[in-house]
Parts: structure tokens; C-alpha cells; sequence
């Protein structure tokens, strides 16, 4: 996760994070056309099991959330460029209900 961070910083510049408060549902993310998996760690037993995602949005923020032991209930980091703020408040609107 550390050397993907790196790489993207290193591509696009210094990302601000923003540590979301609250637990989120895996399947609200899964669901959304408008983010992209871009690195996982995960088990298989009959299904897929996510420990971390890491997402990158259409908007250009990435949001990586952690498992922390209640299935399928994670945390919520977001990393982004500063002027994304106002995309990232809409975003959480919408999952945030």
C-alpha cells in the first residue's frame, strides 16, 4: 500500500488524506460505476473476502478502506489532491445516508 501511495505521489504530487469517521459497508463501494479497484488484499473461501481496497474515483481521489474485523464492515481513508474537496463532500453525501 506504502509503495502505491508512493507512486501515485509521485506521479501527481504530495495527497492530502481525510480519515472518514464511521463504518462503511464494502458492497456500497462495489456497486459504484464510478470508482475503480486498483489494489486489494483478499482470501477465497467460496466467495471473495476483502481485508483492504483501494479505489481510484473518475474524479481523481482514491479512497482506501480497511477492514478492522467485523465482515464486510470497513474504515475509510480518502487521499486527494486539495481541490477535490468539494467532489469528495458530494461523494460522501451520496454514501453517507
Amino acid at each position: 500500500m506504502k509503495k502505491l501511495l508512493k507512486k501515485i505521489e509521485e506521479e501527481q504530487g504530495v495527497l492530502s488524506l481525510m480519515k472518514v469517521g464511521g463504518e462503511f459497508i464494502l458492497d456500497t463501494f462495489l456497486d459504484r460505476k464510478n470508482l475503480n479497484l486498483v489494489y486489494s488484499v483478499s482470501t477465497f473461501d467460496k466467495k471473495i473476502k476483502y481485508e483492504k481496497c483501494f479505489f481510484k474515483t473518475t474524479a481523481g481521489f482514491y479512497l482506501y478502506l480497511s477492514n478492522y474485523g467485523i465482515p464486510n464492515v470497513f474504515n475509510l481513508e480518502i487521499y486527494h489532491k486539495e481541490e477535490h474537496v468539494s467532489e469528495i463532500q458530494i461523494f460522501l453525501k451520496q454514501i453517507i445516508k
